[in-house]
């Protein structure tokens, strides 16, 4: 992950002027605020980035974290409200169970082992809660983007098919609600951890 928190840290500026002006993240963004609008309770937001997810959700408690310093930076210069911290999102510093909400924003597709911030996501999300992911949708396009990335940019990016979102997911032992698509090239997957989080404390 180190490469991947490199670029972030050096490119954090050049990225937010670019998210803002995307109209596919913020349907993206739209359509997971969406998702959890019907929750109010603690949320964990995993690579939260410049944490504007977070300042769209509503929640008694707000966290993020993220690998980039340089991220987290352009968060608190925006004002944002949430707690920040810097950490990596497969050894979250947070108790067992401890949210009713974890999510994830196009976090996933960085990590060759995609395993395991799920399995991290799903420990620290309570029984009964939701856990709800974004990750690019597998095509020529994103296989293309992945080359660009590895070659040019020196990160690790992937894509994945909405099926292969729901195995990893399964594999941590959550069970899979929801599983969509958002525009051509986006997968969004809601889903629910057992009754009892492996590991819990």
């Amino acid at each position: 992950m180190e490469s991947v928190k490199e670029y972030y840290d050096r490119s954090a500026d050049a990225l937010e002027r670019r998210k803002l002006r995307c109209v596919l993240d913020a349907v993206e963004t739209d359509s997971i605020v969406e998702s959890l609008s019907s929750y109010s309770g603690p949320v964990l937001d995993v690579g939260c980035g410049s944490a504007h997810l977070l300042d769209r959700l509503e929640a008694s408690i707000k966290i993020g974290i993220d690998l980039s310093t340089s991220m987290l930076r352009l968060a608190r210069k925006r004002g944002c409200r949430a707690l920040l911290i810097l950490a990596d999102a497969t050894r979250l510093p947070i108790k067992s169970e401890s949210f009713e909400i974890v999510v994830s924003q196009d976090m996933l597709g960085h990590f060759r082992r995609p395993s395991q911030p799920v399995d991290e996501m799903v420990r620290v999300c309570r029984p009964g809660g939701r856990l709800l992911a974004t990750t690019s949708r597998r095509s020529l396009f994103s296989r293309l983007v992945e080359l660009y990335s590895r070659i040019w940019l020196g990160v690790y990016v992937r894509s994945y098919s909405q099926d292969e979102v729901e195995k990893i997911f399964e594999a941590s032992g959550a069970r899979c609600l929801t599983k969509e698509s958002i525009g051509s090239s986006v997968v969004k997957i809601l889903a629910t951890p057992p009754s009892r989080s492996k590991g819990s404390d």
